[in-house]
């Protein structure tokens, strides 16, 4: 009788192996890791894009802010209040005042905006529609003289101020909700 002795460290040949199906295996968790760090990469590179495309919207809406102080600021300065407040009735020139509302390019107003505008100006008045100095009104920074006679008084003063409190804002939605951008300022003579 032959006895077949094998060598130390020698696998025996033929038959199936473990081995193959090993790298099978690690092959199967090799791909799944792969396709999850693919799904994570393209998650990350389509929320950058819809970040920089919000960044560009309110960019946007910044620069129209500012250039419409700036038109505000190169009117007639005894007219700014005519100009882009809600009433044609006081319009320094009939149906040519820009009013309150302004488009914004690449922004829609929000649902139920009453102008269908994104942005709008507005100024401290009453119920009235009056510039008033007298309201409680501490983002406009009132009370305050608006005309400079050292009083602060219950008058309507479109007629006569020498500074004019305006808040421009920007209103709009994206995919991550309703968004604005506002600046306040306060317009005087030049």
């Amino acid at each position: 009788m032959r006895h077949h002795f094998r060598k130390p460290g020698r696998r025996p040949t033929g038959g199936t192996s473990t081995s193959a199906g090993m790298t099978l295996i690690e092959l199967s968790v090799s791909m799944v890791v792969l396709a999850v760090a693919v799904s994570a990469t393209l998650a990350s590179i389509t929320s950058f894009a819809g970040l920089e495309s919000a960044n560009e919207r309110k960019i946007e809406a910044y620069l129209s802010v500012r250039r419409t102080i700036e038109t505000m600021q190169a009117s007639q300065f005894g007219d700014t209040f005519a100009l882009y407040n809600a009433d044609p009735a006081d319009d320094p020139v009939a149906g040519l005042s820009p009013g309150p509302g302004f488009a914004v390019a690449g922004l829609t107003a929000p649902d139920g905006d009453p102008d269908g505008l994104a942005g709008l100006v507005r100024f401290p008045i009453n119920g009235a529609g009056e510039l008033r100095e007298d309201l409680n009104d501490p983002d406009f920074g009132l009370p305050r003289d608006l005309n400079a006679d050292g009083i602060i008084d219950a008058l309507d003063h479109s007629g006569d101020y020498v500074v004019l409190p305006a808040r421009v804002r920007v209103d709009w939605a994206d995919a991550t909700g309703p968004r604005f951008v506002e600046i306040s300022t306060l317009l005087s003579i030049r």
